[in-house]
C-alpha cells in the first residue's frame, strides 16, 4: 500500500512540475501598463485557434508542440493589432506581457 501511494505521489509531483511546459501563457495590457485588456483576442496563426483574455487580461494556450514555433496575433477593439513571431513554448519561462497601443 505504501509503495502505491508513493508511486502515485511521485507521478502527481512530476505532472505538476512539468504542467505548462507545452503551453504559452501571458497577459495583455494597455501601453501605459495600467489597464488589463479583458476579452482581447489571442490567435495562434498556424493553428487557426483563438483564445480570449480573462478579467485580469491573462490567457493560457495549452497543448502546443514544443518543437514548433508559433505566431501570435493579438487584437482588441480600438487598439493596434500586434503580431509576435517565432514563439516556442519551451522558450517562455514566466509568461508574456503584451502591450497594445490605442489607435
Amino acid at each position: 500500500m505504501f509503495k502505491k501511494l508513493f508511486f502515485i505521489s511521485l507521478i502527481t509531483m512530476f505532472n505538476i512540475a512539468f504542467a505548462g511546459s507545452n503551453s504559452i501563457t501571458g497577459k495583455v495590457i494597455d501601453k501605459n501598463g495600467i489597464e488589463a485588456l479583458t476579452g482581447a483576442e489571442v490567435t495562434i496563426k498556424e493553428l487557426g485557434k483563438t483564445f480570449y483574455t480573462d478579467f485580469d487580461g491573462r490567457f493560457h494556450i495549452p497543448n502546443l508542440d514544443q518543437s514548433k514555433t508559433y505566431t501570435l496575433v493579438i487584437h482588441f477593439v480600438s487598439y493596434d493589432e500586434k503580431v509576435i513571431h517565432n514563439l516556442s513554448p519551451q522558450d517562455i519561462q514566466r509568461g508574456l506581457v503584451i502591450t497594445l497601443a490605442k489607435q
